[in-house]
């Protein structure tokens, strides 16, 4: 079993135990609460038993005093009073005054506060066992992943040194079948050594050109590799200058644009001054322009007042003298109202007269005419009473004559009433002409005053506008002030957006440069580890060659042992011969 293992299972039993002994706590504490509040009960039950009903019946059967109200027996509490103490004790208890039950009260509270404690200390625990027992599984998950990259490790150390152990074999086997394989050779060569003496010689300068070959091939490669990796060590070092170079521009580059950027933010800040001591220039010859024309406009408009006092006073005078021609105008019109309707009257009356006249004429005229058509009549049916009737038809012309006497004596009295009343028509109306002409020249004089009236109403009025004019004006340039005002603000805060997108510009350049400088960092440790990549192979070439370079001399021994071996064949071939 792992170490971390078994410290996380301790841990655990340790905050278990922890847990365990705060619950056995917190069930003690419990009980005594529960013993605490049956006590009180009892303390109360009794209290409302012996003091107010015992007592109070027992004062008033004849017991006055406190001692002989405290020596009477109350309730009996020795169950209940081993709270703290050992079973063998007893805890004696005086009788139950107030500073008993105060006591049992603040006992009771302190019980309430240990028991509240002792909680938030086990939730306290249990939060830390819960956040330990987190940690635990959070560790416990870390040690199974850590088991199993160790298993996992083991299994690829074990499958590693299996693999090498089956090449080591592999190797071992490939040597000894080489061995196996030279010794046939050996052995042949050793029954065929007459028949391939001369093949012997030939492989032999064979295998001397071949090995000669070999170590031009081995000093070509060596010089190739050699030369290659100068070439490459070269290149790398070229590369790593050039991202030298471009790292050490990149830096200069940076603080070039860190120089922009701190004078950029320092013109920024020259110019924000500017700007706002421009701005408060303009704001206070504004403000000091706008005082001014205040001033000038109250000053203008107390005049306006004046003269609109003034022009008020001259228009009370003027409506006050043309009170009394209005009175005049009044009394001139209700007497041609006054004569109008007298007139009125006269030609009703002359209207009724005439028309009086002509029905009278025109009765007169009938009867003159029946008269006469009556005398023509009587003339034609008898002549004798001719003279009498001429008589009487002379005494009628006579009246007849009489009564147009008196019509035409009516008629021209009614011509003079006629003539009497159209010359007072006349005078009454050249008196209505000559109001009308008093009226028309009151008319006049009032249009005159309205006139002068409406000229200094529409004076007081240009004025007003004049006023108000000045007053637009004033608040025209105040606006344009203000807008002026705004207009440095809203350059002002496009010059600064254009310094801060400038300042954005180059911190974004600089981190493209800072980007180009990662990437070119980057690419040197690519380079780096390409550098040790290639001397790791150029190691591994070389370790190669060695081998290669130790089998190659292992072989030329071989053939030298070989060689001899041969020269000793002939040898004793010859001395055989001999």
């Amino acid at each position: 079993m792992e170490p971390l293992d078994i410290e996380v299972v301790d841990e655990a039993e340790y905050l278990r135990s922890l847990v365990a002994t705060a619950a056995s706590d917190a069930a003690v504490l419990r009980d005594q609460i529960h013993r605490r509040t049956q006590l009180l009960d009892k303390l109360r039950m009794a209290y409302m038993r012996d003091v107010v009903v015992v007592k109070d019946r027992l004062w008033k059967h004849g017991i006055r005093t406190d001692a002989e109200l405290a020596a009477l027996p109350s309730a009996d509490f020795k169950p209940l009073l081993p709270l703290f103490s050992p079973a063998e004790s007893l805890l004696r208890v005086r009788p139950c005054t107030d500073e008993a039950w105060t006591k049992a009260e603040i006992a009771a509270q302190v019980a309430t506060q240990q028991l509240a404690t002792v909680k938030a200390a086990k939730d306290k625990s249990d939060g830390a066992l819960a956040a330990m027992t987190d940690d635990a599984a959070t560790l416990s998950r870390m040690l199974v992943k850590e088991q199993k990259v160790t298993a996992f490790l083991q299994d690829e150390q074990k499958r590693l040194k299996g693999k090498l152990d089956a090449m080591a074999a592999a190797r071992s086997t490939h040597h000894a079948s080489m061995e196996a394989t030279v010794v046939a050779q050996l052995e042949t060569a050793a029954t065929t050594a007459d028949r391939t003496a001369a093949t012997a010689d030939h492989t032999a300068a064979t295998a001397k050109a071949e090995l000669k070959q070999c170590q031009d091939a081995h000093v070509a490669a060596m010089a190739m590799a050699a030369d290659e990796m100068d070439s490459q060590k070269r290149e790398w070092q070229r590369k790593v200058d050039r991202c030298n170079e471009r790292q050490a521009k990149a830096a200069d580059m940076i603080q070039t644009l860190q120089r922009d950027i701190e004078r950029f933010e320092a013109a920024a800040a020259a110019m924000e001054t500017r700007v706002e001591l421009k701005h408060l220039q303009d704001l206070n010859a504004m403000s000091g322009n706008w005082q001014r024309e205040v001033e000038a406009h109250a000053l203008t408009k107390q005049r306006s007042m004046d003269a609109m006092a003034d022009l008020e006073r001259r228009l009370k005078d003027a409506l006050a003298a043309i009170e009394p021609t209005r009175a005049q105008l009044a009394d001139t019109r209700q007497q041609l109202l006054q004569r109008t309707r007298e007139l009125d009257a006269a030609t009703a009356q002359y209207t009724a007269l005439d028309e009086l006249f002509r029905t009278k004429t025109r009765v007169w005229q009938t009867t003159y005419d029946e008269m006469d058509g009556h005398w023509r009549g009587t003339l034609v049916r008898g002549g004798l009473d001719g003279e009498f009737a001429y008589r009487d038809l002379e005494r009628s012309v006579h009246e007849l004559h009489d009564q147009r006497r008196e019509v035409r004596e009516l008629t021209r009295a009614l011509e003079d009433k006629l003539r009497s009343a159209t010359e007072a028509l006349k005078q009454r109306t050249f008196d209505h002409a000559m109001a009308n002409r008093n009226v028309v020249r009151a008319e006049c004089a009032i249009s005159r005053l309205e006139l002068q009236v409406q000229t200094l109403t529409s004076a007081l009025e240009r004025q007003w506008e004049v006023s108000g004019g000045m007053l637009m004006a004033a608040e025209e340039a105040a606006t344009r002030h203000v807008e002026a005002g705004h207009v440095w603000q809203a350059t002002y805060l496009d010059a600064r957006d254009e310094w801060t997108a400038a300042a954005r510009e180059m911190e974004a350049k600089a981190g493209l440069l800072m980007d180009d400088v990662e990437c070119a960092r980057r690419q040197r440790q690519a380079a780096e580890a390409k550098t040790t990549k290639c001397l790791a192979r150029l190691k591994v070439i070389q370790s190669c060659l060695d081998d290669k370079t130790f089998e190659c001399m292992t072989w030329q021994q071989d053939m030298a042992a070989l060689s001899a071996d041969v020269s000793v064949i002939q040898i004793d071939e010859k001395e055989e011969r001999t």
